[in-house]
């Protein structure tokens, strides 16, 4: 047997085999599976597993992890050592090399090891419940005081546009919250309002407040923004082992870092751990005290649920809430607020991952709506007096979105959106009207390589040039396609054209739309992606 077949076999995939094959022979390495390999499955459909890579005169055990789908890229692993204040960095499990992007369109990372031995290292998941509301309490303290320093800075932003940040891409087209919601017959525009069975009121479907138009309408609030690792669910959170077993939460170590920002709100990392330390036990409760807890979650101190569950939202909650009260900073009010909007949207993103179960989807979904329906409450947004009944559509199947294209497969269905976009072109009112065909088409590209991505930018290129001709260079609909077209240049490898858009795009909109838009806001941090670039790269952006 050669070594590529028993990587093969290691791997139970020919496939990935090939992939890190054809990877090593580019960058001068050879993979093989080791003597002694360890493998584990992530929280969504990642694979993870130790490979040897030999580069001739030395050899590394790195962390191979195989996903079917990702944006992620080794800039963001640069960005958080870069960024990362020093006391922190300890805490920081970097990447080994760049990723690699398959034919596949899904991608894999080689993630350093959190230990010299992988086996001494156990995830979050793995310590007593018991014990989970300390740690818990203890990893968002040093999130936000210690990977956080800086006083919170807020930015005003959209409603709408948090919630889109924080339910991430799988709110798109072809994402799995809407996969699943198209499937159940849940989708915002067929039923935007609907009842809950034992609730008194009518509540939001979740997506709807996240959809263009949302009854959220125009309404902004000032959001406070950090560091945020944007994936820290428990296997995304390791604990050193002492000889005897013991775990050690205050040496808690964050890996998969590929979705880190410099700026995303302060609040998503604590409430995406909490939510995921709710997933991983829910189905220890009973009817009654899973319905106590989504309760209590929505009015907090209404009532008094026991367990430890309960003890992880009070102590993250509480922990979060004391990180502006311990400043003095008059800024409590909208973090409880920001606290808020984070659950909204997580929680909508956790019913998109099939491997909690059809009971713990529904749960995170009505978490959504109830506290939706108080956000529209607060904002005095009138609210139909009737809805449709809704009930469970999940399933323990999964329901999945459509397998991703290969590239040539690909550009007919562009054409196609093309076609139809530019039909629309003829009348500036219709134009806007279908300008979602244009991020349809986005989507329709999503994760599907370089390749994809190329022809993606090669589309909305063309899509630009007919939103400036009938709309207007400085329309806002026009610099929207730019500021996307830029996004998907950089996916294609062309960094510094899509930083030199993103200036161009920041300088129009501080323009037409004012400085402290946040559109203007969103476009200034994109272009503040140069000291990501290598050297020859950031030369020639001339930073």
């Amino acid at each position: 047997m050669t070594d590529q077949d028993a990587l093969a076999a290691y791997l139970k995939s020919v496939d990935v085999a090939n992939e890190l094959v054809a990877c090593g022979r580019e960058r001068g390495w050879t993979p093989r599976a080791p003597a002694d390999g360890w493998q584990a499955r992530g929280y969504t459909d990642a694979t993870l597993a130790t490979v040897v890579v030999d580069w001739g005169d030395r050899a590394e055990k790195v962390i191979v992890k195989v996903a079917p789908s990702a944006t992620w890229d080794h800039a963001a692993y640069k960005a958080a050592d870069i960024q990362c204040p020093d006391d922190f960095r300890g805490h920081l499990v970097l990447d080994a090399m760049p990723s690699w992007r398959m034919d596949s369109g899904g991608i894999v990372t080689f993630q350093r090891l959190a230990a010299d031995d992988v086996t001494n290292c156990k995830p979050l998941s793995a310590l007593a419940v018991a014990d989970l509301p300390a740690a818990c309490e203890l990893i968002v303290r040093g999130l936000a005081h210690s990977w956080n320093p800086e006083p919170p800075r807020p930015v005003r932003r959209l409603l709408t546009a948090v919630l889109r940040d924080q339910m991430g891409w799988e709110l798109g087209s072809y994402g799995s919250i809407r996969a699943w919601a198209r499937d159940a017959d849940l989708l915002a525009e067929e039923m935007p309002w609907l009842a809950l069975r034992d609730e008194p009121a009518v509540c939001p479907n979740p997506l709807l407040l996240a959809d263009d138009p949302s009854p959220l309408g125009a309404a902004t609030a000032e959001i406070l923004e950090g560091r945020c690792h944007g994936d820290l669910h428990l296997l995304n959170v390791l604990l050193p082992c002492r000889p005897g077993g013991t775990l050690l939460p205050e040496d808690f170590l964050l890996i998969d870092l590929g979705g880190y920002q410099r700026s995303r709100p302060l609040t998503t990392d604590p409430v995406f751990l909490m939510l995921s330390a709710i997933a991983s036990g829910l189905g220890r409760l009973t009817p009654e005290g899973r319905q106590e807890l989504l309760d209590h979650l929505v009015r907090p101190g209404a009532t008094a649920p026991r367990g430890y569950l309960a003890e992880v939202v009070d102590r993250v909650m509480g922990t979060v809430a004391g990180r502006v009260t311990a400043d003095d900073r008059g800024w409590s009010q909208e973090l409880r607020a920001q606290l808020r909007l984070s659950i909204i949207g997580i929680a909508t993103l956790f019913t998109s991952f099939s491997n909690l179960g059809a009971q713990a989807r529904w749960w995170f979904f009505r978490l959504a709506a109830r506290l939706g329906r108080d956000l529209l409450g607060d904002l005095e947004v009138q609210i139909p007096a009737q809805a449709p009944p809704a009930t469970n559509p999940f399933h323990d199947t999964p329901v999945s979105a459509p397998a991703p294209r290969r590239p040539a497969a690909y550009a007919p269905a562009t054409r196609e959106v093309v076609l139809a976009w530019r039909a629309a072109l003829s009348d500036p009112a219709a134009a806007r009207h279908h300008l979602r065909a244009a991020y349809a088409l986005v989507d329709l590209a999503a994760d599907r390589g370089p390749a994809g991505a190329a022809a993606t930018c090669e589309a909305l290129d063309g899509l630009v040039h007919d939103a400036a001709r009938i709309l207007g260079d400085e329309d806002p609909c026009t610099l929207r396609l730019r500021h996307k077209l830029a996004g998907w240049t950089h996916l294609a490898g062309d960094a510094v054209t899509a930083l030199e858009t993103y200036r161009a795009v920041a300088g129009i909109r501080a323009r037409v739309l004012g400085s402290n838009h946040p559109d203007t806001l969103e476009s200034e941090r994109r272009a503040g992606w140069p000291p990501l670039l290598d050297d020859a790269a950031r030369q020639a952006y001339g930073s």
